[in-house]
């Protein structure tokens, strides 16, 4: 119900999103086209919902934005053993810690199975709620592994 603009839901998602970044001064990503690209969408929602305020606090959320992929996509900070590869599963292996013994792949991969599990799969069946549980559970490792290496990331990077 959370990725319909109709739901209530995805009004309380960004009022809560929102109260979370206002006195956040830059927001980390690796890769920030989805996440700019995301804020902005939940803005135009809460503005069109009539909550200026959270669409306000989100639309600047955009601009605080920081791509720590930009100095590997760009070369600036480079590792052999990268092999021109700049994912931040690859970075992260190098710099930070690996993600094994996570069973999600990655974010495309995070978003599908959470796509599965609202909506069934594209045989028409369902997962169990068994399926269900485990694979929020394998999701929820995923974004806190992600999350810890994007930190570290950032160290590494704010000492060079």
């Amino acid at each position: 119900e959370l990725h319909c603009p109709e739901s209530h839901n995805l009004s309380v998602f960004a009022r809560g999103l929102a109260n979370r970044l206002r006195d956040i001064e830059t927001i980390f990503v690796y890769g920030d086209v989805m996440e700019k690209r995301c804020l902005a969408l939940l803005s135009i929602l809460a503005s069109k919902a009539g909550d200026q305020s959270t669409a306000d606090i989100l639309q600047k959320a955009v601009d605080r934005t920081l791509d720590i992929h930009t100095p590997f996509e760009q070369g600036w900070v480079y590792y052999p053993e990268q092999k021109g590869k700049t994912s931040l599963k690859t970075i992260a292996a190098l710099i930070a810690k690996d993600y094994r013994g996570v069973a999600v792949a990655d974010g495309r991969d995070a978003s599908l199975q959470y796509y599965w599990v609202l909506n069934g799969f594209p045989d028409g069946t369902y997962p169990t709620k068994h399926q269900q549980k485990s694979t929020l559970k394998n999701i929820e490792q995923y974004s806190r592994a992600d999350t810890a290496n994007l930190y570290q990331i950032w160290n590494v990077l704010a000492r060079l």
